[in-house]
């Protein structure tokens, strides 16, 4: 199964476990680009870890440049998405990232899809899960390491 997601996604995970998430999705994400010193970053807030004092918090730090993650994975239950929705809306918009939900061995109901413009329904014991991202276009103006970019100030 293949999904399509750009980078900068929040990513929520309705009917996921953190263990599927950990062992499947996150290294479906990954593509590293070693010889361009580029390397695939994600945020996981994880349902048994988040701490809601500090959730807005912590989402907007991992959204923010220069530490702003390339993909942000939600474990959270439903109720506490619907609770927090409105905070993860705004900081998305905010720090311009896609909003994605991931329906993992469930069909998602319209109700549950209303904020979301990017919707995936995958199966948790599918062995062939992969993620196509734009991270190509990105790569494709890095710098290899060695090269320096210069510049010179125009004296007027």
């Amino acid at each position: 199964m293949q999904i399509s997601l750009n980078l900068h996604t929040i990513i929520l995970f309705f009917g996921s476990n953190s263990s599927f998430i950990q062992k499947s999705f996150l290294p479906a994400l990954q593509d590293d680009e070693p010889a361009k010193n580029y390397h695939t970053s994600s945020r996981f807030f994880n349902r048994t870890e988040i701490d809601m004092q500090s959730f807005e918090v912590e989402l907007d730090a991992a959204s923010l440049f220069p530490n702003a993650a390339d993909y942000i994975l939600l474990d959270m239950p439903a109720n506490m998405v619907e609770k927090h929705n409105r905070i993860i809306q705004q900081i998305a918009k905010k720090n311009h990232y896609k909003i994605a939900a991931v329906f993992v061995d469930q069909i998602p109901q319209s109700h549950d899809t209303a904020d979301y413009s990017i919707i995936h329904q995958i199966s948790a014991s599918d062995p062939h899960l992969s993620v196509e991202t734009n991270s190509q276009e990105l790569k494709r103006y890095l710098l290899p390491p060695e090269k320096k970019l210069s510049y010179y100030r125009r004296h007027t």
